[in-house]
Parts: structure tokens; sequence; C-alpha cells
């Protein structure tokens, strides 16, 4: 591999993003004896907490896809931020559910075209990427009822931030080029294969890679809006033959369910430390809990891992939060809510009405409380509680109408800036809703109390992300149910693969973060089994400075070519009078290349 940029780049594989994915894909491959160029569009030495990216604009549901994200080498890893036992800096690691790769009714289009058995080996690698012991398979068990443990495992960013970088700039066959922007991949006249990318860098300017094979590694957002803007075969990109590059948008909805009332005397602060990040073996880990798959399949429902967090309010617990009143009466009081927001009176039925007359009195108290809360703390002050809510982490839905898009607008490269929209199916809602009033009951037996659901018909929840960016390249069997095929190769283009959670068909209620490097090593395995089929890459030509022609003298110096000679210029120079003989070539001798 060439390490000095130059006007072109050649190499056996060229990865585009030097994030989780991309860095895996580069390290796994290092041992291969391909070289490997990996390219960056941030920086080297990124600052503490990551670089925003502000190619996207979101017109869906509140998100803030520049902070989500980060450029720079690391990528993600540079926004890990969980206080462990550990110490700082790290991320929830927890392998998809058996249940999140099967076709489920609950789902829009088909799920993973892979089986759980044949993630498992590349799980165990990833694992040991992170210097983890393989999973516990005894920790995701039943608990109670309907309920089963779901045991989580936390990586260190340092990984990816120093570790691994540090081990590719020292390897021979890998270059890793920082502040280098792939803006376009070029395919070749029939478009069964990239020929080519185009890219820009600040300190070189235009240049262009050439690469038997090709890995975007640039994550959710990135990945698809590079294929949306190669458009030299295809006006729709590359790749979108069938409109799926960028659908399916998909997100972690981060949102709060309920809140826990302690049965009389219960001090609920022992029991819910058993959701508190914890040290086994010397390494951080944590447990939640989630419905039993066969009941989630039963309704028909998306899956979702819950738990209960100690929460110290500043302002007056909500309306049934202390247990005053029953679950019928705060599905009433919600359903009003909704009525007066929608000024549509025919949403609360003449039941929910009666509840609320005989629940007066306690609204009456409520309303007193938070007045007299307010005078008593001043102007913007407000008297606060403690409070145990419970927290959930849902799967959302694969919608094609939850998607990434082109914008009108383009980056300071010329290339197409993107629109994030985000939304919400009536099947997300339906499960949030459903799944919580599943689960209530038997998460407030553990912990020796009772579930106040909060999610009813108080109108669509409003959930948060959890910057994991899923599926706008999904994986499947048929090209016109995705992007990539099983082996994550771009349908239709031979050499060109994707990398990341971009490939995801179902999101599952777990982080991604262990996927994706799992599905990296995979990838990188496929890579250097598929090399050994093929001839090896041209080596890669030495860099020189682009030939710049002589200036052109201006025209008024200029003699044209069929003008006589000038009367003051010499004539023709004089024969040589001692000429010496040329040598005679055989016929068959070849001229020399120039």
């Amino acid at each position: 591999m060439s390490t000095t940029p130059g006007p072109l780049l050649r190499a056996d594989v060229c990865v585009v993003g030097a994030g989780p994915a991309g860095l895996t894909v580069a390290h796994e491959l290092a041992g291969t004896g391909l070289r490997v160029l990996v390219l960056e569009a941030g920086p080297a030495a990124p600052p503490p907490g990551g670089v925003d990216v502000p190619s996207t604009r979101s017109v869906g549901l509140p998100y803030d896809p520049a902070t989500t994200r980060s450029a720079g080498v690391g990528g993600s890893s540079l926004r890990w931020d969980i206080e462990t036992p550990a110490g700082p800096d790290h991320v929830r690691l927890k392998e998809l559910d058996p249940l999140d790769l099967e076709d489920r009714g609950a789902r829009s289009g088909p799920g993973w075209p892979l089986t759980w058995d044949e993630l498992a080996p590349h799980y165990r690698r990833a694992r040991e990427l992170f210097g983890l012991a393989p999973a516990d398979p005894g920790r995701d068990a039943p608990v109670r009822g309907r309920l089963e443990r779901r045991s989580y495992s936390f990586g260190r960013s340092a990984v990816f931030t120093t570790e691994v970088p540090a081990l590719l700039a020292a390897h021979p066959h890998v270059t890793l080029l920082a502040g280098w922007t792939v803006t376009e991949a070029v395919p070749s006249p029939g478009g069964g294969q990239v020929a080519r990318l185009r890219c820009w860098s600040e300190e070189h300017g235009a240049t262009t890679v050439e690469a038997r094979a090709y890995v975007l590694a640039g994550g959710g957002i990135e990945n698809a809006r590079l294929l949306l803007a190669s458009r030299a075969g295809s006006p729709a990109g590359l790749g979108n033959d069938h409109d799926q590059v960028g659908r399916h948008f998909m997100e972690h909805p981060h949102y709060l369910a309920g809140v826990v009332v302690p049965s009389r005397g219960r001090d609920l602060t022992l029991a819910s430390r058993r959701w508190d990040l914890v040290s086994r073996a010397g390494r951080p880990a944590q447990d939640k809990y989630a419905l039993a798959p066969a009941l989630v399949r039963r309704h028909g429902l998306l899956n979702a891992a819950y738990k209960v967090q100690l929460h110290t309010g500043a302002t007056a617990p909500g309306f049934g939060h202390d247990g005053r009143v029953g679950q019928p009466v705060v599905d009433a009081y919600a359903a009003l809510r909704a009525a007066v927001r929608l000024r549509d009176p025919s949403g609360v039925t003449p039941l929910e009405l009666a509840r609320l007359a005989a629940a007066t009195p306690e609204l009456a108290r409520r309303a007193y409380r938070q007045v007299g809360a307010g005078r008593a703390g001043g102007a913007g002050r407000t008297v606060g509680h403690t409070s145990f809510r419970v927290r959930v982490m849902g799967e959302q839905e694969p919608s094609p109408s939850s998607r990434l898009t082109l914008a009108g607008t383009r980056d300071r490269l010329g290339v197409p800036e993107a629109r994030l929209d985000w939304r919400l199916s009536e099947t997300d809602v339906r499960s949030m809703v459903q799944g919580q009033h599943l689960v209530a009951e038997d998460l407030g037996s553990l912990l020796g109390g009772r579930v106040v659901t909060l999610l009813g018909r108080d109108g669509e929840p409003r959930p948060l992300g959890g910057a994991h960016h899923m599926g706008t390249t999904r994986m499947s069997t048929r090209p016109r149910d995705g992007v990539v095929d099983r082996d994550c190769r771009v349908h239709g283009v031979r050499n060109l693969f994707v990398a990341g959670s971009s490939v995801f068909p179902t999101g599952g209620a777990a982080n991604p973060t262990l996927t994706v490097v799992a599905l990296a090593a995979r990838l990188a395995r496929d890579l250097a089994r598929e090399s050994r089929r093929r001839p090896a890459a041209r080596p890669p030509p030495p860099w020189r400075p682009p030939r710049q022609p002589p200036p052109r003298p201006p025209l008024s110096l200029r003699r044209r070519r069929s003008s006589p000679p000038r009367a003051d210029r010499a004539g023709p120079a004089p024969p040589d009078p001692h000429p010496r003989p040329r040598p005679r070539r055989h016929p068959t001798a070849r001229r020399p290349p120039a």
C-alpha cells in the first residue's frame, strides 16, 4: 500500500469510515496479507466527546443527527460515556435475542436471513476484541411469572479510540488516512461493480481510489447518504434499483412507561438495586428484564428491555404516581388530557367520566398541592420528590416510511445533504402500551409494590432516541426487500459491501454495538476467503506531483505557423559538415518505451 497520498491510490480492500465497524474490518484483515486502506473524513485525533456531523437535518420526530454520532478516528465510540465500577467511557454490550432474528407478524418486512447459530461464533470474536469472556447463557433466564432477565456487559471506548488505531498504524499492510472524505462511489460501465471512489482532502485535493473490494462503514446515516449521492450510474443512486436505500430507519425508542408504588411500609431502595451497575468477576455488568419470548409472539409485540430507576424530581409527582388512585382512574385521567389537547371529547367514555367524578377529591388535592408547592418554592421553584420509574428501551418496527432521503442542499464539497424523517408506526405505539400493561403486574410483584402504567390513551408516546441508527441499508434475501444480501454485499454490485448497524433488518432490544462488531468480523472473514480465489491487485504507482503544462506566451507574442520567417531572425542552421552515421536497427528490434 502506498502510504503517500496522491492522485491515485490502490489497495486490495478500501474501508470507508474508521468507527467500530470499519476498524474491526481492517483489524481482522490485517493479518491476511491483503493491503487495506481506511479512509476517515474526520480528524486523526478528535477531541474528547467527538465531533458533530452536521450533514443531516431532522424533519420527523424530534432528533439531532449531528450529536448522535461522531466524525474522527473512533467514530461513535467517541460518544460512549457510561460510568461503570471499572471507570468512565463504556458502552452496553448485548447479543440480539434469537427472537429478534425471526420473521414475526408484529413487524413489516422479512426478518434476518441469518440464524442465531450463524452469528454465535462472531459474537464470541466480538467479545474477544473487547477483552471479555463469552456470554454466560445462564444469566438470561426466567425470574418471575412472565418476566425474564437480560444481562448486559460493558466495553471500553478506548478499544476503538486508541488501541485498535494504534495497532493498525503499526501494521505494514494497513494505511489509515484521516481527513479524507469520500464524495462518490463510481460504478463500472455495466454497473455490476464499483470502479473507483472519488475522495477529497484539504491537503491533497481530489483523489481517486481503486480497490478490489470496497466496504462502506460510515454509520446508519452516511452509508445510505453516500449510496444515494452516487448517481453516476443511476439517478436513484447506487444499489437502489428497488428504492430501498434509506428506508426502514430504526432507533431504539427510550421512554418512561410507569412508576412503582411501594407496598405499605416497603422500602424499594434495596429492591431497585437489582438494576444497578455492578461488578461481576471484575467486569461491569447490569441486568434488565423483558417479557418471555412466547408471550411476545402470542400477542404480536415488539421486544423491549425494562429497568427501574431511582428518580429525584424537581416537580410534584404526577397524578396517580403516589398510589392514591387505581390504574383505571389514571387511564381515565390520561384520556381526558388527550381529549382536551386534541379538542375531541369523543375519546372519553361515560365510564371514564364516572371514574373521574368519583376521584374528584383526589384531583382537588393534587391541584392544591401543585399550587401550594409553587407558592412555597417561589417563582420558578417547586418541591422535589423521589420516585422509582420504569424506563424502557424498545424495539422499533422497520417501517419504509421512516427513512433518509437527499435534501436539496449540498455540503461544502458539493455532496447532497440528507433529510431524516424518523417516524413511529401504529405497531410501535400499540406494542409500547400493551407490553407495559403485561409487564406491570409481575414487575410490581418482583419489587414488592405495584406499577402505575403511564402509557395509555394520553396521545402517542413521545420517546427519545438512543443514538442507534439502524436499517437504512437493510439485509435481505431478495433485492426488492433490502439493500445488501446475507453476506453484506450490495445487491447487484459484486465488490461493494456495507458494515455497521445500517444492515440490521430489525433492531431487537439490545444495544447494537456488539452485533455491529460481530458482523464486521464476519465480513472480514468472508473478504479474506474471497481474496484467495482472485489474483492479487496491481501494485500502486509511485506518487508524483501532477504534471503541470508549461505556461503559454501571451497571444500577442505567438507566431502563426503559416507566417513567413521575419527578416531580422536568423535562418535555419547550416548542415553539420561531419555528420555521425546512424546505427542500423535490426528489422525485428522493438522501439524502447518512451
